[in-house]
């Protein structure tokens, strides 16, 4: 497949493709496997929102615990790994996944069939089926026909240092397509429940997807000079497998940015001290809940300040 006048670039200078360790400098790595990617010791965005204050969503403890033990992840995790690989990465399905054809997951022989593939994800029936739908209607999605990218450009994994804390950061970029300019992007498949503008919207704000943006377009202008936009690209679970993209605007990017720098400065700070708080740094006053109010209103004080639950 044709080059990019930038890749071409690294091609030709091979110091600047150096070899990818669990403690890698900086720099973009291109065909890492994922398994050699998540075996990175540097944080990463998933990580980072485990130490999001926001409505006490996360704590320098739960990040701590995140950036030590990895995150134990979910149905809808797997659903989103298995998109991944089956949209970016399909040579590597067999290797990181196997089907369960059970009827449920329990029993002497769901335990059996879990020790036996302890080291791939396990698919029940339902959801490769609807990994095959999600990746149908993406084939028909015009961006995806318009964009389409050589394979050097999928799944990136980038090395950089955050300037404000020198923490060593990583990324893995599932598209960073060949466009110039404005049209340039750096492009992250997301699976969803529903691409309703108002419900994607707050699940990006629920899950960070804001924070995730900001790193990328942060640690993608840091290792390369480049400024790109950063899209979503939505496709739903379910019926009717619908597809959106999504354009982040400059507020919520800033948002974002803020955040991640929050999280950063904190994480600098617990490793310099070795003391890692939960959510609670003062007692918490509790109060009667609204369902036994039903007057609407549930809130906890902490530290003098009400916060709404």
């Amino acid at each position: 497949m044709p080059l990019t006048e930038r890749q071409k670039s690294i091609r030709a200078k091979p110091s600047l493709i150096k070899t990818f360790t669990e403690t890698p400098e900086p720099g973009i790595y291109p065909g890492v496997p994922f398994a050699k990617y998540l075996a990175c010791k540097h944080l990463s965005q998933s990580v980072i929102k485990h130490g999001r204050r926001w409505q006490q969503l996360g704590s320098m403890r739960a990040l701590k615990y995140a950036w030590d033990r990895g995150v134990e992840p979910t149905d809808a995790m797997n659903q989103g790994s298995a998109l991944h690989c089956c949209w970016l990465e399909a040579m590597d399905m067999l290797n990181r996944f196997v089907l369960w054809a059970g009827a449920s997951r329990r029993g002497k022989e769901w335990e059996a069939f879990k020790e036996q593939n302890c080291d791939r994800i396990i698919l029940t029936q339902a959801m490769w089926e609807n990994t095959q739908q999600m990746i149908a209607a993406l084939k028909e999605r015009q961006f995806i026909i318009n964009h389409r990218c050589p394979v050097e450009q999928i799944e990136t994994s980038v090395i950089w240092v955050d300037g404000p804390t020198q923490l060593p950061l990583r990324m893995r970029v599932d598209v960073a397509d060949s466009g110039a300019g404005k049209d340039a992007f750096l492009v992250d498949l997301k699976s969803t429940k529903s691409v309703r503008p108002r419900d994607f919207q707050n699940q990006a704000f629920s899950l960070g997807y804001h924070i995730q943006a900001a790193l990328y377009i942060d640690g993608w202008r840091a290792s390369t000079g480049e400024d790109r936009k950063f899209k979503l690209l939505a496709v739903e679970s379910a019926e009717s497998w619908d597809v959106a993209e999504f354009d982040l605007d400059a507020d919520l990017i800033g948002a974002g940015r803020e955040e991640y720098q929050a999280v950063l400065a904190e994480v600098k700070y617990c490793l310099q001290t070795g003391v890692w708080p939960g959510r609670n740094l003062q007692p918490v006053k509790l109060s009667l809940p609204a369902w036994v109010t039903d007057d609407g209103d549930s809130s906890l004080v902490i530290d003098g300040e009400t916060v709404e639950v």
